[in-house]
């Protein structure tokens, strides 16, 4: 059966009623919450400028929003697509009357080289930053000698370059700042601690 592109689409409009109530859905109900978020960062129209480089009637933006949602339910391989295809919550997250094979997939990622993956490097550096609070709010950590130094504000002596992260939970900053203290690397570099930005907001 040949199918056309504008076919594979599908237009979602609203968001579905939550209610903490018994319903009649699968596991994955939690996608609904996690599309209203990708929205508000406007994912998809950034995913599609992140892919400019590469080709797939589904869309690439489309695709990536498979994958996501592969991580999301815990498949380990594209195989496991099969198992999501009649899935309603699935297909409309992914914006798609139908899910794509594991061959078109497979196909899609094997387009990927150092240029077309650069865009979507630069793109996940831009939504870790946003997600946090403002330099001024940060605290430097650093441990010489044995003894917890911490002090306000970003370190802003060199450019500056985001390594890694770790994402933790505390009750307060002075608390962040411990558990930075016990970073390895606090021995001989300087540790910014920053709080995460509390802006999901999901009307009920």
């Amino acid at each position: 059966m040949r199918l056309s592109v504008a076919s594979l689409r599908r237009v979602v409009k609203g968001d579905l009623t939550i209610q903490f109530v018994p319903q009649a859905l699968t596991s994955y109900g939690g996608l609904e919450l996690l599309d209203r978020y990708l929205r508000q960062i406007d994912l998809v129209a950034r995913l599609r400028q992140a892919f400019t480089g590469l080709r797939s009637d589904y869309g690439s933006a489309r695709i990536a929003l498979v994958l996501l949602t592969l991580f999301y339910v815990g498949a380990r391989r594209l195989e496991h697509l099969r198992y999501l295809g009649g899935d309603l919550l699935v297909t409309r997250f992914c914006g798609l009357a139908r899910l794509p094979t594991r061959r078109t997939v497979a196909d899609w990622l094997r387009q990927f080289t150092q240029e077309t993956l650069a865009p979507l490097v630069a793109l996940n550096r831009d939504l870790v930053t946003e997600a946090l609070a403002h330099p001024s709010t940060a605290k430097v950590v650093s441990v010489r000698d044995g003894e917890v130094i911490a002090s306000d504000g970003p370190y802003a002596e060199v450019k500056e370059h985001l390594a890694g992260f770790y994402l933790i939970e505390c009750d307060s900053i002075d608390r962040a700042v411990q558990v930075a203290a016990r970073i390895p690397e606090a021995d001989f570099v300087e540790i910014e601690v920053r709080p995460v930005l509390d802006h999901i907001s999901v009307d009920m």
